[in-house]
């Protein structure tokens, strides 16, 4: 049998290269990239901005001995609604005294129209599922006095009308709401 003789040479040259081997598995060599980072820009959306604005109440054409009836245009502009949105609005009326401490609002009839429809008040508030998306809508918004069960003037709002000012406040609030399909 042959003995396989190794020199020192021979056994110096396993060791070197057993170890690189070994040291090369445990580590990685300098021309690797293990870490990296990158940047990009994030653009944010335009908040959706909602407007609504009255001028004052104007009487219709007065008629002696009738309730006099009193009309606003009110606009309500929408703008940055995404385009894939279906939106409504919800509008609820109040009338205050001057100085906001009353309500005075079961006082009054109050009807509120996009063009020629008129919005169901019946719970307080009008919902406008036909609002312009990014655009303006125009609101007639029309407050009568009510009569007292009798057909006399009401008086908590005679009253005010024979006060040395004579004013009241008509508040709209709205809320805007995305409509969600069933």
């Amino acid at each position: 049998m042959n003995k396989l003789k190794l020199g020192k040479k021979k056994i110096l040259g396993f060791v070197t290269a057993g170890a690189i081997v070994v040291t090369m598995a445990g580590s990685y060599a300098v021309w690797d990239q293990l870490t990296m980072t990158t940047d990009a820009t994030l653009t944010l959306d335009k908040p959706v901005v909602t407007t609504l604005s009255m001028d004052s109440f104007q009487p219709e054409e007065r008629t002696l001995g009738a309730i006099n009836t009193y009309t606003d245009t009110t606009t309500y502009v929408t703008e940055n609604i995404p385009d894939d949105t279906t939106v409504k609005v919800d509008i609820i009326p109040t009338i205050k005294t001057k100085d906001g401490n009353t309500d005075l609002t079961s006082h009054f009839d109050i009807t509120i129209k996009n063009g020629s429809d008129e919005l169901d008040l019946s719970s307080g508030t009008a919902t406008d599922t036909k609002v312009a998306k990014n655009g303006t809508t125009s609101y007639t918004v029309t407050v009568t006095p009510k009569a007292e069960a009798d057909g006399e003037a009401n008086s908590a709002i005679m009253d005010i009308a024979k006060s040395a000012d004579p004013q009241v406040s008509v508040i709209l609030e709205s809320k805007l709401t995305a409509v969600t399909a069933p």
